[in-house]
């Protein structure tokens, strides 16, 4: 299973190279006040790096587990 998994990512990784390199027009992010201008693929990496660092903490997280009383 960790091969399938690995595999995935590679794959996933892939794609979202691919669609990368195929979005290099500037663009510009507005978030309240500030304003900044970057190429389409960086947008998406930091997007997508910051979605595997949320999915790896979450990953991490142990679920809570409720005491049956009885």
């Amino acid at each position: 299973m960790k091969s399938f998994r690995f595999w995935l990512g590679i794959v996933v990784a892939g794609v979202v190279l691919l669609f990368t390199l195929q979005n290099i027009a500037t663009v510009e992010v507005n978030l309240l006040i500030w304003s900044l201008s970057m190429p389409c693929a960086v947008l998406i990496f930091v997007l997508f790096g910051t979605g595997i660092l949320v999915g790896l903490l979450l990953a991490r997280v142990p679920l809570r587990q409720h005491d049956e009383f009885h």
